[in-house]
């Protein structure tokens, strides 16, 4: 019996049901079909969450299926910037996808070191993009359009860092979690009460990343004894 809830009921585990159990609860409360399409894409962006901070290439299924809901979501709420960003980010997922498959040891992705070139070129690319898209929103009139452009590069970056096996996709997760907690912050004050599954999602996915920067930095360590 001992055996059985140790195996069964770890921490991650009863994180996950509580996580699951939170988005069904508010889904039931605010019922209808646009809170129910929410619900199912947090549910498969929790399950992408779970699966990357253990280094497997099924966070990327989990994902591709998030976005494919959240795109019709997008459709039926006119969110037509969140659409493209989904869009290429599912293009994205489907190279890494692959690229993660390839390279496994154990059942888990092979963490790369990147270089001091790759990191700064990255970055550097990174801030051009963000001048350039806050210059776009600011003239078709976004509030705020370096804010609304930071999540979004940063997101964007840490979709590359997933695609090349490095660690620092976690930290841009983090990130961007803040960014997209604070959204549906004001979402949901504003009366749309649906979305708060959206800012649950958040929640849980920010503490994913949290739990994904030390336990990939784990993983590396033991890949690198057995390597040697």
């Amino acid at each position: 019996m001992k055996n059985f809830l140790k195996r069964y009921f770890t921490l991650s585990k009863i994180y996950l049901i509580i996580c699951l159990a939170a988005t069904t609860t508010l889904a039931i409360i605010y019922s209808s079909l646009i809170t129910w399409l929410i619900w199912l894409s947090t549910i498969f962006g929790i399950f992408s969450s779970r699966s990357a901070t253990n280094g497997k290439w099924s966070t990327f299924v989990y994902d591709i299926i998030s976005y494919g809901i959240y795109i019709y979501i997008c459709l039926i709420e006119m969110y037509y910037g969140e659409l493209t960003l989904s869009v290429i980010i599912i293009v994205i997922h489907i190279f890494s996808l692959f690229e993660w498959k390839k390279n496994q040891l154990d059942g888990k992705v092979i963490i790369k070191s990147l270089t001091r070139k790759e990191l700064i070129l990255s970055f550097l690319i990174s801030g051009a993009v963000l001048v350039v898209y806050a210059i776009i929103l600011y003239f078709v009139g976004t509030v705020f359009p370096i804010l609304n452009a930071i999540p979004t590069i940063v997101y964007l970056l840490g979709n590359y860092f997933s695609l090349r096996r490095s660690v620092l996709q976690f930290y841009c997760w983090v990130g961007y979690e803040v960014f997209f907690i604070a959204l549906w912050i004001i979402v949901a004050i504003k009366g749309e009460l649906g979305s708060v599954i959206f800012l649950v999602g958040g929640i849980s996915e920010l503490i994913y990343g949290i739990y994904g920067i030390w336990n990939w930095k784990r993983i590396k360590q033991e890949q690198i004894q057995v390597q040697d």
